[in-house]
């Protein structure tokens, strides 16, 4: 039953629906906003994509209701051609107007990392001067120095996309670390059924070594991320989006070996000031060998608190929202 209406969904509604993949909740959502903001009591609207569908379905109702508006877009929506969210063919045009539409009426746009601000910038030069860059929330870290025993922890937290991030580049390099040395591969996230094959595959023939837990709760990934030795980022194919998760790895005081797909990779900027961090081109036939040094000369250390505190105090909850309110009230 999953299967076949993951087939319709992938064969059929994705040829037709507008924006996403959350189409069917944008008018429930605007009936909703409407009625709140009619009850009065507000001073400002935020939206938070992605989904597109989120901003699609306040269009309208801040110039209605006199308030300022705050659409943090995440991740680029139109400006790039790796990702789809509907048929380019049939909506190119309406996604632009429809984007240009959100940029007109808002009073600020959010974007994650200065490589997507730079994006827009470019694709709406006459809105430049509403763009905005909010980084991920970090969370207060769990992570205490701890005994790094056999096998190696090694741990990747984060949801594989279809067309971004693959978990076949994951699996394909860890399989080779494998070969050379006393390693396991702890996964939290959730894994759509289209990488299901590809999961059942390398558990076979990786055994025990590779540790899926599905999609945990905030508190048990955190303890988790806590007891690894060594955690694991995969890049994404555009060099424009920044995983969320980059704040909690960063927070975790942990060794970081990113796997970079393409360059320029925004994880490499924002982790530039991390004293235990490695960039490594997966699969290549020199990729080995700085993977191998790097978990023998960075497990067991990382940030102190001192350093993770003070990263913290610009990443943490309050901190962003205070540059929400700044965007939101003082742009």
């Amino acid at each position: 039953g999953n299967r076949i209406l993951q087939w319709l969904s992938d064969n059929v509604l994705e040829k037709v629906w507008w924006p996403d993949n959350a189409f069917l909740w944008i008018l429930p959502a605007r009936r909703r906003i409407r009625r709140l903001l009619e009850s009065g009591g507000f001073d400002g609207i935020i939206s938070v994509g992605l989904p597109f569908s989120a901003h699609v379905a306040v269009l309208g109702l801040p110039a209605r209701f006199g308030l300022p508006w705050l659409a943090d877009m995440g991740d680029p929506f139109t400006p790039i051609r790796e990702t789809r969210h509907n048929n380019r063919w049939l909506y190119g045009a309406i996604n632009r107007r429809a984007e240009k539409a959100v940029l007109t009426q808002c009073t600020a746009f959010a974007l994650t990392n200065p490589a997507a601000v730079a994006l827009y910038q470019d694709a709406f030069s006459d809105q430049s001067g509403k763009l905005v860059c909010i980084g991920p929330i970090a969370q207060p870290t769990l992570y205490e120095k701890r005994h790094v025993g056999t096998p190696l922890r090694l741990g990747y937290f984060g949801t594989f996309y279809r067309d971004v991030r693959s978990p076949e580049v994951l699996l394909q390099w860890f399989e080779t670390l494998t070969r050379h040395t006393n390693v396991e591969l702890h996964i939290a996230g959730e894994v759509f059924a289209t990488y299901a094959p590809v999961f059942a595959l390398y558990q076979k023939r990786l055994g025990d070594r590779l540790v899926y837990h599905g999609h945990l709760a905030h508190q048990a990934a955190r303890q988790l991320m806590a007891d690894c030795d060594v955690l694991v980022s995969l890049g994404n194919v555009t060099t424009h989006q920044l995983p969320s998760k980059c704040a909690d790895y960063y927070a975790s005081g942990l060794p970081v070996m990113h796997l970079s797909v393409k360059k320029p990779d925004p994880v490499d900027t924002y982790f530039q000031d991390h004293p235990c961090y490695v960039s490594i081109t997966p699969n290549h036939k020199n990729s080995l060998e700085p993977s191998l040094d790097f978990m023998a000369t960075s497990a067991g250390k990382g940030l102190g608190k001192e350093q993770i505190d003070q990263f913290l105090e610009h990443h943490n909850p309050g901190s962003i929202a205070r540059q929400y309110l700044q965007a939101l009230f003082y742009s």
